[in-house]
Order: C-alpha cells, then sequence, then structure tokens
C-alpha cells in the first residue's frame, strides 16, 4: 500500500506542479480521496461471540465494501476493524454520494457470522481529499490527507455514528497557504476547513447493533 501511495500521491502532485501559473479551477482534477470505513461498536461482536465470529464479519464487511467501490481503487485493511479505500483519478466533490451508498450497503441486509448468528451491522465514515486544497496543493501531503480522513471518522462517530463525515477546504483555505496545517484543519477551524456529513437514507437506527441467534438444526451435515 505504500508504494501505491507514494506513486499515486507523486502523479497527482505532478499534474498540479505542471498546471502551477495556470488556471488550476479549470483543470480536469483527478485527484486522490482518502476513505475511512470503520464498524460501529465492533467489540460488541467479539465479546459476545468470540473472535473467530469478529473476524468473519470483517471478512463479510470487505466484501460488500468489494461490491461498491470501482476496479480503480484500492481497499485494504487499516488495523483493528477499519478500511481504508484510496479511491484514484476521482472528483471529490462525488465523495458524499459514494459514502452514502457505503453506508447503505452495510445497514441493507444482516451478516451471516454462521452457527445461526446474524447480526446487523452499521459504519462510520470519514474522508477527505488529496491535494486537499487545489489552491494551496502542496500544503497537506497525502500522510496526512489520510489522517484528516481519520480526524472525520472519529467525528462522525462522536456525531452518533451510522453517518459519514469530510473535512474539506473552504476558498479561503486557497487564498491561504501559509495558514493551512494539519493540526489546524483537523479541528476543523473556519474559515479554512468545514465539515460535509451524510447520513444513511435506510431505516436502521444511528450506531445500531442488532443481533438475533437462530437455532441450529444439528441433524445438517
Amino acid at each position: 500500500m505504500e508504494e501505491i501511495l507514494t506513486a499515486e500521491a507523486g502523479q497527482v502532485l505532478r499534474n498540479y506542479q505542471r498546471a502551477r501559473g495556470g488556471d488550476i479551477r479549470k483543470m480536469d482534477h483527478r485527484d486522490l480521496v482518502f476513505i475511512m470505513v470503520d464498524v460501529d461498536f465492533f467489540k460488541s461482536v467479539n465479546d459476545r461471540h468470540g473472535h473467530p465470529a469478529g473476524d468473519r464479519l470483517l471478512q463479510l464487511v470487505a466484501q460488500r465494501l468489494s461490491t461498491v467501490v470501482r476496479k480503480s481503487d484500492v481497499l485494504v485493511r487499516w488495523g483493528g476493524e477499519e478500511f481504508l479505500i484510496m479511491s484514484r483519478s476521482t472528483d471529490p466533490s462525488g465523495t458524499p454520494a459514494f459514502c452514502s451508498r457505503v453506508l447503505e450497503v452495510m445497514a441493507s441486509e444482516p451478516f451471516d457470522l454462521g452457527h445461526g448468528v446474524m447480526v446487523t451491522k452499521t459504519v462510520s465514515v470519514g474522508w477527505a481529499a488529496y491535494p486537499w486544497s487545489r489552491g494551496s496543493f502542496e500544503a497537506i501531503c497525502a500522510e496526512e490527507s489520510i489522517a484528516l480522513a481519520d480526524a472525520a471518522l472519529y467525528r462522525a462517530k462522536a456525531l452518533g455514528r451510522n453517518q459519514g463525515v469530510g473535512i474539506v477546504a473552504t476558498d479561503a483555505a486557497g487564498k491561504n497557504p501559509e495558514a493551512i496545517n494539519l493540526p489546524s484543519v483537523q479541528e476543523d477551524n473556519p474559515p479554512l476547513a468545514r465539515t460535509i456529513r451524510t447520513e444513511c437514507s435506510t431505516n436502521t437506527t444511528l450506531g445500531a447493533s442488532h443481533e438475533t441467534t437462530e437455532p441450529i438444526d444439528k441433524t445438517r451435515a
């Protein structure tokens, strides 16, 4: 993943550097977007059903995520119950719609963990683009954009889970590159940064964690 990240971020940066001095706003931008996905209340599955059930849940979550990402995207496990999607050659303005799709697919039906255990789970999503500010494209590096996506993820959890949050640059950020630094934009401090929220459109309760245990037919092979 590190090699892919370095290569992709380098290509994006070179594209912007070549356009330096021109009207960057008119470029056909193909940026990177880093999207963090975290399973809500994952620990409850391990505590109640054991770690094998938790591992099975993560496998199923990865399978569902793979149905919504593009072939050009990169999907990896990012430690614990988190996943990272690196969306390549994309317009960041479409990310809220993508987050909505992720939220809906995850909450659409229960996960079958085997042995009669069915769990309904939601996820929280955080995202940030690279370059973070097109007008100040060298102010935040790709690794810092991932850190911003992680900060956005925890903001989504703090706001109630089962939703997406993006931390994006304002117009003022592009005009004040010297004022941009990771700590300030992580805190979503105006006038440099703003938050975009995406809520799940299904009827699933925010942060839902519903479980059912079906009787096991021991006569089956």
